[in-house]
């Protein structure tokens, strides 16, 4: 039978300190100083402030308005709320709560509401000792693994109830962190800052943007200038782990260090490359390109056998990725020329299209851009060191999409380990079997985690195009919806690309394809003019 506390809840970590001599009551005090009036309303208010607005109250005298002799007397309620501008009835819930408010922590609010009790206190206890057990192991603990949990527990306590009474609701998981003193912690912490000088490079690239959107002769006008939604992209690379050590898990309040354990076969140091593309239209239309580390081909005495072992493995590969393979499981000129040509052009609408990428060294390789022009893709390159600030996936998608992927991970690990009684977190790297399982259970999360990503979080990345200009109207009509992290929207002025350029530099519009870009702090920005009047552009970085 499980023992519990006589409140209902499980026994904190920490022992409890015998409690303090009580505080004596503010009428038997000596009080010489108190609480100064206000003159305006404030929502919240310090356990001193309380105590000084008391103490006023208990040991002041005012003048009684109905004696004409101008007879002393004991403030009433109505003079301590028109002194304090403290509603009544919260005044006479100071005076209700005066013992909490004097034993309340210093600089705290001293509120008075009482802790719920535990509406399930025999799940709360197997729920928090598997909590304890899991950070014993240092293994990071997040929502997801507590909402899972959650039930396992509920059905383990109370077999005989129906596992839909148990609700995960924010006040259910809110009460429980503050019941057991659980609060969310970062295992590392990285600070981040934005330089203005970065400013000018972002300018210089929405005004290209918004030049290249500009409708040529006997282009019809599309949704935004000459290009479709579709027609408007962005790709990046990002690291995909094996396992994720990094980020943040939930942890005792207190605690001076916050550790994850590194399993012993190194699963964090063995990545893969995860190549992500979304559109203007917010819709998925193209899977996610998958890089592992291995050989593409296989050679010497023993190929047959590791040839026939890779067919096995991709045959349950997740259907809704793209596999690839090269020896250090990063992205290249020649994959991603593949990507460009195999996957890209064939779901990309007939016409001008423009692709945002990042200013990455292979990305403005002679053979990449030529493979872009020759598919009537305008390769629009953010400039070195803005890709947080103006890169849809980098300021919108990556990090949701990132925790999703972890949660859909930790679970298939955890379902791998139930269903086949092997824990792929204690085998060697080395071993074969364990790294295609884990490139199998990869490949499956991932395919989930798009799937569900681009379903729920459709209008997330409409609106992320829209803010960053990609998909705004090029009349300049809409250019105060302009939104870019740590930069005033009063800086971010587009407006017309004649008139910036051509009046700027007393050119005539039919000059303006001959302006050269001046060169800004994130690196040189070139405007190169091709065959059919198309201009590309070049952030070359420093």
């Amino acid at each position: 039978m499980l023992q519990l506390a006589s409140t209902g809840l499980a026994s904190s970590a920490a022992p409890r300190l015998p409690p303090g001599p009580k505080s004596k009551p503010l009428t038997l005090r000596s009080m010489t100083s108190f609480a100064p009036p206000r003159r305006r309303l404030q929502q919240s208010h310090t356990c001193e402030f309380k105590i000084g607005v008391l103490a006023w109250w208990a040991h002041s005298q005012v003048a009684s308005p109905n004696s004409p002799s101008g007879k002393l007397s004991s403030p009433t309620v109505n003079n301590v709320s028109l002194r304090y501008q403290v509603p009544i009835s919260t005044l006479r819930d100071w005076r209700r709560n005066e013992s909490h408010i004097l034993n309340a922590k210093k600089n705290s609010s001293g509120s008075c509401l009482k802790e719920r009790r535990a509406l399930w206190p025999e799940m709360e206890v197997l729920l928090y000792e598997a909590y304890r057990c899991r950070r014993e192991e240092k293994k990071a603990v997040r929502q997801g693994w507590l909402r899972r949990q959650s039930i396992i527990s509920f059905k383990t306590a109370y077999p005989d109830k129906d596992p839909d009474d148990f609700i995960f609701s924010r006040g259910w998981f809110t009460g429980i962190l503050s019941r057991h003193s659980i609060s969310l912690r970062f295992t590392t912490n990285k600070s981040q800052k934005v330089p203005e000088e970065y400013l000018a490079g972002i300018l210089q690239w929405m005004q290209f943007n918004r030049r290249n959107s500009q409708i040529r002769s006997q282009e019809e006008e599309q949704v935004v200038g000459r290009y479709l939604l579709d027609s408007i992209c962005n790709m990046d690379e990002t690291p995909l782990p094996f396992e994720y050590l990094d980020g943040q898990t939930y942890a005792d309040k207190g605690s001076h260090t916050v550790q994850v354990k590194a399993t012993a076969s190194g699963w964090d140091k063995r990545q893969a490359t995860l190549v992500l593309c979304i559109f203007g239209s917010g819709k998925n239309h193209l899977r996610p390109l998958i890089i592992f580390k291995g050989k593409e081909s296989y050679s010497g005495t023993r190929r047959k056998y590791y040839q026939q072992k890779r067919i096995e493995e991709i045959s349950q590969y997740d259907t809704r990725v793209i596999v690839n393979w090269n020896d250090t499981a990063y992205a290249n000129a020649d994959l991603l020329i593949e990507w460009i040509t195999d996957y890209l052009v064939p779901v990309l609408p007939s016409g001008p299209r423009l692709l945002a990428l990042d200013v990455a060294e292979f990305h403005c390789t002679d053979s990449v851009l030529q493979t872009l022009r020759e598919h009537d893709i305008t390769p629009s390159i953010i400039p070195a060191g803005c890709t947080g600030l103006v890169q849809p996936l980098d300021v919108s998608v990556n990090k949701p999409f990132e925790d999703l992927l972890r949660d859909l991970i930790d679970q298939a690990l955890e379902n791998y380990q139930t269903n086949h009684s092997v824990n792929l977190h204690e085998i060697r790297r080395a071993y074969h079997n364990a790294v295609a399982q884990r490139r199998i259970l990869i490949t499956k999360c991932v395919g989930e985690a798009w799937e569900t990503f681009s379903l729920k979080y459709q209008e997330l990345i409409v609106s992320t195009f829209w803010k960053l200009w990609l998909t705004l109207p090029i009349d300049g009509s809409c250019d105060e919806e302009l939104a870019v992290k740590g930069i005033s929207s009063n800086l971010l002025k587009i407006g017309s690309w004649e008139r910036l350029y051509c009046e700027g530099s007393g050119l005539e519009s039919q000059e303006r394809s001959h302006l050269f870009v001046e060169s800004g702090t994130s690196g040189e920005a070139l405007l190169i003019e091709n065959e059919e009047d198309e201009i590309a552009i070049e952030f070359i970085g420093n």
